[in-house]
């Protein structure tokens, strides 16, 4: 990929997990019904983890669009995310306190900005994606979203680097082969289309890894890789008409 300072993005120190609390929840509650398969007396497990910060994602692209765009123009795991976050606490809470989310156990669960950073990129996206443009809106020689602002940042600066080579693996993909990329974002888990995304875009898989990183491929993995970068890219295209 273009210009991203390599030293920068490998040797930033990694932003201890800041995290989201759900609020407490009363034992023996039972979920009400969300699309999900929480059911009754649900627990603190990873499934149900999953399913909770799916549907706080959803509710943060449907309720607080507008944060969720000042969040991600943020560097992932800077201070400057911990700020905002720590500063719109409240604005969480309407969607991370929402009756929905009603768990069993009275355990109390936590949740980094990272991990649902991706899922509300994902709903982001999701919303918008009848209105992305047929081709990329940018070359792909283009640099990620974020290279300027990395490469501008002092020495010592903290910020999640396993979060930024993902991103950056995504925007290669999406600026490769923006119409694979836009499938397998709209397409069904486990469909045929999905299937069909999936496959156009493996040829291009290890050419757009960047050196030394270790992901999960997957199409469920390789669309939460899209998510953000595709999201920057649909920001960044020119207004239709």
């Amino acid at each position: 990929m273009g210009r991203v300072d390599r030293m920068k993005l490998h040797g930033f120190a990694l932003l201890a997990a800041i995290s989201l609390a759900l609020a407490g929840f009363a034992a023996d509650a039972h979920a009400q019904r969300t699309g999900t398969r929480m059911g009754r007396n649900a627990t603190n497990t990873q499934r149900d983890a999953n399913a909770v910060i799916v549907i706080i994602g959803n509710c943060l692209a449907q309720r607080r669009p507008g944060l969720v765009r000042r969040w991600f123009d943020l560097l992932p795991g800077s201070q400057e995310e911990h700020a905002l976050l720590d500063s719109q606490e409240g604005d969480f809470d309407v969607c991370i306190s929402d009756d929905q989310l009603i768990l069993g156990g009275g355990r109390l669960l936590t949740y980094s900005p990272r991990r649902l950073r991706v899922p509300t990129a994902l709903a982001m996206v999701q919303r918008a994606l009848s209105r992305a443009p047929a081709r990329s809106p940018v070359p792909a020689s283009a640099d990620p979203w974020f290279a300027a602002v990395l490469n501008s940042l002092p020495p010592g600066s903290t910020v999640d680097r396993g979060s930024l080579l993902a991103q950056e693996f995504g925007h290669c993909l999406a600026v490769t082969n923006w119409a694979a990329a836009r499938d397998l974002l709209g397409a069904r888990p486990g469909s045929p289309d999905e299937t069909r995304a999936f496959q156009a875009l493996t040829p291009i898989l290890g050419r757009c890894l960047p050196q030394g990183l270790t992901l999960e491929i997957t199409p469920k993995s390789v669309r939460e890789y899209l998510a953000e970068p595709f999201y920057h890219l649909m920001v960044a295209a020119p207004a239709a008409g």
